[in-house]
C-alpha cells in the first residue's frame, strides 16, 4: 500500500496536544468500544485505517485485538503523545499527513475509524469528498465508524479557542452512507472538558456505524 504524505500545519487541536500528555485520555471512544465488543473476534484478520488518529486511543485498542492498524494523524505533537501514552501499541503503523492528500489502494482497509476527523475539514464538499474516498478504500463487507460533531449545538468559541469546525446536519451524514448498510445512527449531546481550557461545554454528536455492501 502506497501513502505519500504532504505535511502541513496541524489543526484546531494542537495547542491541546502540546498542553497535555495525552489530551484525549486513554479510553477508547463509545463507539469503538462496542463495536470491539461485538466482532473482537475477527480482529487479528482485520486491516484497520484510523483517519485523523488523534493520540492513538482507538488505535491502540484495536491494536491490542490484533487488527493490523494504520493511523494517520496531522499533527506530529499528537503522535508523539501517543506513542509515549501506549508504548505497547508498537505495531500500530503512525503516518503523519493529512488524510485529503493520502492514496489508498481500492479496497484496502476492513475497517475505517473517522473519529473527530470530518468536522476539522474545510466545508461539505471537503467532507463528502474525503467520505467517498475512504468508501473506495473500504473492501466490501467493510465498516466504517464515523463519529463528528454536528451543527444542531455549535460548540462554544470558549472552549476551542481558534478553532471553526466544520458543522453539517446529521441527516447529511445519512445521506453520504445512503448505499451502505446503516447498523447504527445517533444524534445525541456530549458535555465535555478540555484538560487546557477547562471550560464544560456541549457538543451535539452524529454516530454512525454503516457496512459496505458486498459485491455481487
Amino acid at each position: 500500500m502506497t501513502i505519500e504524505p504532504e505535511h502541513k500545519e496541524p489543526g484546531g487541536y494542537d495547542p491541546g496536544y502540546r498542553a497535555c500528555d495525552c489530551f484525549w485520555g486513554k479510553e477508547a471512544g463509545r463507539l469503538v468500544r462496542e463495536w470491539v465488543s461485538q466482532h473482537g473476534r475477527d480482529l487479528p484478520s482485520l486491516r484497520v485505517l484510523d483517519a485523523g488518529a488523534g493520540e492513538g486511543k482507538n488505535a491502540a485498542l484495536l491494536a491490542a485485538g490484533g487488527a493490523a492498524v494504520t493511523a494517520v494523524e496531522l499533527s506530529a505533537q499528537a503522535i508523539r503523545n501517543g506513542r509515549r501514552a501506549f508504548p505497547e501499541a508498537d505495531t500500530v503503523d503512525w503516518r503523519q499527513g493529512d488524510i485529503r492528500d493520502l492514496s489508498f489502494p481500492d479496497g484496502a482497509f476492513d475497517l475505517v475509524v473517522a473519529y473527530g476527523l470530518l468536522h476539522c475539514l474545510e466545508d461539505r464538499g471537503d467532507v463528502e469528498t474525503t467520505v467517498q474516498r475512504l468508501q473506495r478504500a473500504t473492501a466490501p463487507g467493510g465498516c466504517h465508524l464515523v463519529v463528528t460533531f454536528n451543527n444542531r449545538l455549535p460548540p462554544a468559541d470558549e472552549a476551542h479557542p481558534g478553532f471553526s469546525p466544520c458543522l453539517l446536519p446529521h441527516d447529511a451524514y445519512l445521506g453520504m452512507y445512503r448505499a451502505w448498510h446503516c447498523e447504527h445512527a445517533t444524534d445525541e449531546d456530549l458535555q465535555e472538558r478540555h484538560p487546557d481550557t477547562c471550560v464544560e461545554h456541549k457538543h451535539s454528536i452524529t454516530r454512525l456505524t454503516a457496512r459496505k455492501p458486498n459485491e455481487h
